[in-house]
């Protein structure tokens, strides 16, 4: 599912196999993490790097980020 921010320039992308709980946009600089119930609220910003350690990591195929 695709949202648009409020000024219109981000494209917000949930996963609707998770009750949309985050959302993300990606920017220039990298991707944006937002809650779905609070999308005025607080945002993570992180390089690809970081989003495709998270990625790889929660799909169980990259480092463990628990112990990290």
């Amino acid at each position: 599912m695709k949202r648009m921010d409020d000024s219109g320039a981000l494209i917000w992308r949930s996963a609707s196999s998770t009750g949309n709980c985050v959302e993300v946009a990606r920017t220039a600089r990298g991707v944006l993490v937002r809650d779905s119930k609070v999308r005025s609220g607080p945002r993570v910003e992180l390089s690809p790097g970081s989003w495709g350690r998270l990625v790889s990591g929660l799909a169980g195929t990259g480092p463990d980020l628990i112990s990290r």
